[in-house]
């Protein structure tokens, strides 16, 4: 199974849609599309699936045409063999579950001991063939989501798309059904491309990760490579680094660069590509990797022969999160957080850390990823390798 987008365009008026999108998805291969609301995630997938014509481009699964923008071929959603699971679970109220799985199946004629065969089979992967015969009316969110992702798969499409299939539902039900639609492709090898704004989501489900904004790719990779390694303050934001540091000089010494972030105060990261300082605005890195101590807590002494940087800073704020404690530090322009476990700051005797406590926060020098300065665009790519083409962009 081959799945060739290229150089697919549909673009809004205040500059949202997708702008210029290639590439190409193998068997068995899962394609989460990442980013904020408008970045053109899902945009991208309506366009696949047939629900939205595109301006431009052309769209081929196994080298059938779905879309051409040149020849004008546009063919329906129905003739397309994939399935789709949206957000909203659209699912007919009034039918049975097994109707509402069934349905696909008595579209293309299948015999009757087949269609009961196919749905029974896709009930009990699902855990809801005790269901069967409800109307799905009476189902939770998640077992709908359930019967529509049952529907999706029922008639083994060649791929299966999801447009946010778990924003709707509570924290607990999102994390069983991502397990869940994670052990059916697994089982299956069906390949799907799963758009999302949760980078859990992403990361738990996905082959291979692209994150979108303004209608473009920005970055793409395996999910270790996408969540470790972001190569501009976007991709940063996106994959959650709390830390976001813009620097006022970049400097290289070859292996290592270093950020200026207040007068006499820099940090240090080792390189991470090919890339000269003038590349370079700033650097990340998580708070749970940024370590301090004080004059009442132990001194830098602690960081012992590590390599990295130590800054001093004031502590702006603490805040309490169940499993860790959150601290807040000012270190001149720089603005950074640290967090610490509740069995260490149990351990530590940090209770009466308070607000303007001077402090000093070491920063490893293996956890600071360097950022890119300029924007760019993953003109396209193979999601089987996550290899881009990269073109500069407008940041």
């Amino acid at each position: 199974m081959t799945l060739q987008v290229s150089h697919l365009r549909n673009m809004f008026i205040g500059d949202n849609g997708v702008r210029d999108l290639s590439f190409q998805l193998g068997e068995s291969q899962v394609l989460s599309l990442l980013g904020p609301s408008g970045c053109g995630k899902s945009t991208s997938l309506r366009c696949i699936a047939g629900l939205v014509k595109p301006q431009s481009g052309t769209i081929t699964l196994d080298g059938r045409t779905l879309f051409d923008g040149g020849s004008k071929v546009n063919l329906p959603p129905r003739q397309r063999d994939m399935g789709m699971v949206f957000q909203s679970y659209a699912v007919w109220p009034h039918m049975t579950v097994f109707d509402n799985v069934a349905y696909p199946l008595r579209r293309r004629h299948v015999a009757r001991a087949e269609i009961r065969r196919r749905v029974g089979e896709v009930l009990e992967l699902l855990d809801i063939q005790r269901h069967e015969k409800r109307g799905v009316g009476f189902l939770s969110g998640g077992e709908q989501q359930r019967v529509s992702l049952a529907r999706a798969i029922v008639a083994r499409p060649k791929v299966v798309l999801y447009d946010e299939p778990l924003s709707s539902l509570d924290r607990q039900m999102r994390t069983q059904l991502r397990r869940d639609i994670r052990d059916l492709h697994r089982q299956m090898g069906i390949s799907a491309i799963y758009v999302t704004h949760d980078k859990e989501e992403a990361l738990y489900l996905s082959d291979s990760i692209a994150v979108m904004a303004r209608g473009q790719v920005r970055q793409v990779g395996t999910p270790d490579e996408i969540y470790g390694n972001p190569r501009d303050r976007f991709v940063a934001g996106v994959m959650g680094f709390e830390n976001v540091i813009m620097a006022t000089d970049v400097a290289d010494d070859g292996a290592n660069v270093s950020f200026e972030v207040a007068p006499g105060a820099r940090v240090a990261a080792r390189k991470r590509g090919e890339y000269v300082a003038n590349d370079l605005e700033g650097f990340a890195i998580r708070s749970a990797a940024v370590h301090f101590a004080s004059a009442r807590h132990g001194s830098a002494d602690a960081f012992g022969a590590r390599p990295g940087s130590v800054l001093t800073g004031t502590v702006t704020s603490v805040g309490f999160l169940g499993e860790s404690f959150e601290i807040s530090v000012a270190a001149g322009e720089a603005k950074l957080t640290a967090r610490v476990s509740a069995a260490e700051w149990a351990s530590a005797a940090l209770g009466d850390l308070t607000a303007g406590d001077r402090v000093e926060l070491f920063l490893p020098i293996d956890e600071v990823v360097p950022l890119r300065k300029k924007g760019e665009a993953v003109t396209s790519f193979d999601a089987s390798t996550a290899a881009p083409e990269l073109a500069v962009v407008s940041a």
